[in-house]
């Protein structure tokens, strides 16, 4: 494996945390999120480089990337990452209701299927994606 020097932490936990919450995080988390990046010295490879900045340049394709590499490579750096910026806006109180369990209707399980499909499809195009880059 290829260690690759990181890339700026802020900008990463921007895209994750939009990715994962559909709106920029806080400076807090964010911060958070690059001391833990530096205390973990992980590190990408060359493929997971080039993952990360085709993320950086185009948010939107990050969960085709975090799709495909579930299927391809499931313990990426790239992923693991993903999971650090998670465990942070999971346990921060101003991020909270977005993890905590609501009262729904039952009619809700339409969205629930609709998310299900949606997954897929993701995981499937990001496949692909993951496949390509090289």
């Amino acid at each position: 494996m290829t260690k690759i020097a990181p890339f700026d932490a802020s900008a990463e936990a921007k895209v994750f945390g939009r990715y994962l919450i559909n709106q920029k995080p806080g400076a807090a988390a964010v911060n958070l999120y690059a001391a833990n990046i530096k205390a973990s010295g992980t590190t990408y490879t060359k493929k997971e480089k080039k993952l990360l900045r085709l993320c950086l340049n185009h948010p939107w394709l990050t969960g085709l990337v975090d799709g495909g590499l579930a299927i391809v490579n499931p313990t990426s750096a790239l992923r693991r990452r993903i999971y650090i910026m998670l465990a942070i806006l999971e346990s921060s109180p101003d991020y909270a209701n977005y993890f905590l369990p609501r009262r729904r209707s039952m009619l809700y399980i339409l969205v629930v299927l609709f998310a299900g499909a949606r997954a897929v499809v993701k995981a499937i195009l990001g496949t692909i994606l993951v496949k390509v880059v090289r």
